[in-house]
């Protein structure tokens, strides 16, 4: 009997872990003017913006075409570098857009890529990112 209470305890539990709606986690990203390029012969930016529109350079593009655009930057000789933009705070959770942009970059075959934020105001270094020591 006591087994059946504590298999029930569990379950309940359990069910309240579940239905309680997430939230979105703000995630902020290091500087985009602290990089070094060297090496580097032609930069690309792929912007997320805050509705999760996703902007390669200046031109909008869908997902049905991203993974053409990105196999394009890809085949040029040279080692093109990727930075990926997500504007500060979105409407809606953009991780799974996060990690499915990630999965398309590798299939494209870009290997050099790189996660920025916007740059802070002038002389702060940054996005407002800190280590936790001050």
């Amino acid at each position: 009997m006591i087994d059946v209470i504590f298999l029930l305890l569990t379950f309940f539990i359990y069910n309240l872990l579940i239905s309680t709606p997430m939230r979105v986690m703000p995630i902020q990203f290091a500087d985009a003017a602290t990089g070094n390029r060297e090496g580097i012969e032609r930069l690309y930016v792929l912007r997320v913006d805050r509705s999760s529109v996703i902007h390669l350079g200046n031109d909008r593009v869908e997902l049905s075409d991203l993974d053409a655009k990105l196999r394009e930057i890809a085949s040029h000789p040279s080692q093109p570098m990727l930075h990926i933009l997500f504007e500060d705070e979105g409407d809606k959770d953009r991780v799974p857009l996060l990690w499915h942009l990630v999965e398309r970059v590798k299939r494209a075959g870009i290997r050099n890529m790189t996660f920025v934020g916007r740059p802070g105001p002038e002389g702060t270094g940054g996005t407002g990112v800190t280590d936790g020591t001050n």
